[in-house]
């Protein structure tokens, strides 16, 4: 550790005369030994921020012996709530039962205040599905019971999106999570790739279809489930990933042999478009473009996207394709003008699909408000401030004490 030490002084002199990490008044930078021996408050940080905990649940819980709190759970469970639902520690690693551990919630209390202002309960909702008036082709269908989706049994919002699409419209869904969004545009894409006059495997028209997602991780994601859902009519190559992470060698062969074309905004600016007549053959075939996760695109981001889309859309006009536009969204409160800003198409042209016709259980939303303690006081700053300083500003400690003076008397 000496001759380490030794080593560190000399690479340090080394810096000192180079003029590199000086200290005022001194010939060599200081490492962390001499930062933390001289206490300079300009080059010592905190190896552990200061935490203030304003409320710690673990010291208002009584904590009872395993045997009644599996005896209060019983109790619930016949309809009784117990004083002992109240009381339980919640430090515990037994499983505790959902009513269980809301009755005990339900029940805390510091001193006369209750930690729990709000209660809102959401009911169940049940599934509601519809019927296509599109047809479907055979194919497809059999590719859908394959997968466990039965073609006849789609979800309400399902069906509203598929019959948009396939009548020639551009739709917006923005259901729940998990309410089966992707096969809103899966499916009217693989409608379209399929050949239905073709035998055999893996037939395939000159339909193109191109998926932009805001990050790498959400295009592979979709792949994987695309060639779970193709599989086995159509091969693995049918649709593929398109960004920074493809190889040099197999983008030609990518773009050459995929109908489904996987990519995200930055790798459109950056390689697609520039090149675009490397790519001519998907222009002019592109029937669909996918913009999944539409609510991410705001801000700059949103920006960049929304032009980059625009030049899209001139290049598509200039290989004389004109595709539909697929949107998917969380719940925003005007997808139809999300989407004609990104895409500079008429909100009117958008058939907004927003009712969710998949199955969601009750929920229960507890709002927690824990009481203040006793010697409270707000902070106007960030305590790492005073950190770096030193400690030892008194001056901003006065502001504080000032404006936390103004916070009392308002």
């Amino acid at each position: 550790e000496q001759e380490q030490e030794q080593e560190q002084d000399q690479q340090g002199e080394g810096l000192g005369k180079t003029g590199v990490g000086l200290h005022a008044g001194r010939t060599k930078p200081l490492h962390r030994k001499n930062a933390a021996k001289n206490q300079d408050p300009r080059l010592t940080t905190p190896t552990q921020p200061r935490l203030h905990a304003e409320f710690d649940l673990e010291n208002h819980v009584a904590p009872v012996p395993m045997g009644d709190i599996l005896a209060a759970e019983h109790q619930l469970g016949k309809g009784e709530t117990g004083a002992m639902a109240g009381h339980l520690q919640c430090s515990s690693s037994e499983e505790l039962g959902v009513d269980a551990f809301v009755q005990h919630v339900l029940g805390l209390s510091v001193g006369n205040e209750q930690c729990i202002a709000h209660v809102h309960n959401h009911p169940a909702r049940q599934s509601e599905h519809g019927t296509l008036r599109c047809e479907l082709q055979e194919k497809l269908r059999a590719m859908l019971r394959a997968a466990g989706i039965p073609p006849d049994r789609l979800y309400s919002h399902q069906v509203q999106a598929i019959d948009a699409a396939l009548g020639g419209s551009s739709f917006v869904v923005t259901t729940a999570t998990a309410s089966g969004k992707s096969l809103c545009f899966n499916i009217p894409v693989l409608n379209s790739v399929l050949d239905p006059l073709g035998q055999g495997y893996d037939s395939r028209t000159s339909s193109r279809a191109l998926y932009l997602y805001p990050t790498k991780a959400l295009a592979q994601d979709q792949l994987r489930a695309l060639q779970k859902l193709m599989d086995p009519w159509l091969s693995a190559s049918t649709a593929a990933v398109l960004d920074g992470d493809t190889a040099m060698s197999v983008r030609s062969e990518v773009t050459r042999t995929a109908s489904i074309l996987l990519t995200n905004p930055d790798m459109l600016h950056v390689t697609i478009l520039p090149k675009h007549a490397q790519y001519a053959h998907i222009f002019r075939g592109l029937k669909f473009v996918v913009l999944d996760e539409m609510h991410m695109y705001h801000g700059a981001f949103g920006m960049h996207a929304a032009m980059v889309i625009r030049r899209l859309r001139r290049i598509c006009k200039h290989y004389g394709s004109s595709p539909q536009w697929l949107c998917c969204s969380a719940t925003v409160g005007a997808p139809a003008q999300l989407a004609g800003q990104l895409t500079a198409l008429p909100p009117s042209s958008f058939t907004v699909v927003s009712k969710d016709g998949s199955p969601c259980g009750p929920k229960q939303f507890l709002l927690w408000n824990p009481p203040l303690k006793p010697d409270w006081r707000p902070r106007r700053k960030w305590h790492a401030e005073e950190e770096r300083r030193g400690g030892g500003d008194e001056g901003g400690r006065e502001e504080e004490e000032g404006l936390d003076a103004g916070f009392q008397q308002g």
